[in-house]
């Protein structure tokens, strides 16, 4: 994917009357297999809530968070008015997702290298892109707690992560009104790897995590569609 792609981050609700398992089976397929028919996308990840200890509770707020890379601002524009989507994906919506508390941001990307010091090789090779499931932190930025955006990365490396990035607002498409204003992600290659970063490094954890109080953040199960 190019650099100069925007990033879409569709941020999804469960309708109250449907359960987790078939809001999640439900956005896989049909809905998920739909989306693939969509020809302005770059790229398609869907990520999936996972419960975690250590998140306040408004870690279920979003069921699942969509990932949608497009080619630049007029696909952004035009998004919700591409043909397959609006043949397909928007009738489907209301079957699972409490419309009215959907949001959308749009973003660009900018990975941050990490030192992985001593890490083994397989830590050195993964790769989400080249990976179907991935676990991955994500932190929706609240407007007044962008200078988490600025913070150092050292604890991000002792708590084991493997990638992280940081996605500002796109300003074309920014509302002043808008709850979050930028996003965080952080990814281990398993579950068991981010419990073991995590509990290996609390203090790490809290210099990462602690700085907000508006933000939301929730553990996901990323599945790469491509």
């Amino acid at each position: 994917m190019s650099e100069a792609n925007i990033k879409l981050f569709g941020l999804i609700p469960r309708r109250a009357d449907i359960t987790p398992e078939a809001f999640r089976d439900h956005y896989r397929h049909p809905h998920g297999t739909l989306a693939m028919k969509m020809e302005t996308l770059q790229g398609y990840v869907q990520s999936h809530q996972l419960h975690s200890d250590l998140l306040a509770p408004t870690q279920s707020r979003f069921e699942a968070v969509a990932e949608i890379w497009v080619e630049g601002e007029a696909e952004v524009v035009g998004f919700r008015e591409e043909p397959n989507l609006v043949r397909y994906l928007i009738p489907d919506e209301p079957n699972f997702i409490d419309m009215a508390n959907a949001a959308f941001l749009a973003t660009t990307e900018e990975l941050v290298e990490l030192d992985l010091g001593d890490r083994p090789e397989a830590d050195r090779m993964w790769d989400p892109a080249r990976c179907p499931n991935a676990i991955k932190l994500i932190e929706l930025v609240a407007r007044g707690e962008e200078a988490v955006l600025s913070q150092d990365t050292g604890p991000i490396s002792e708590i084991g992560a493997l990638r992280f990035v940081r996605c500002r607002p796109v300003p074309a498409f920014h509302s002043d009104e808008a709850e979050f204003v930028a996003a965080r992600e952080f990814w281990w290659p398993t579950l068991s790897a981010f419990r073991a970063g995590t509990a290996n490094a609390p203090e790490a954890w809290r210099a990462v995590f602690g700085q907000t109080c508006r933000s939301v953040s929730l553990l996901a199960r990323a599945e790469r569609y491509f």
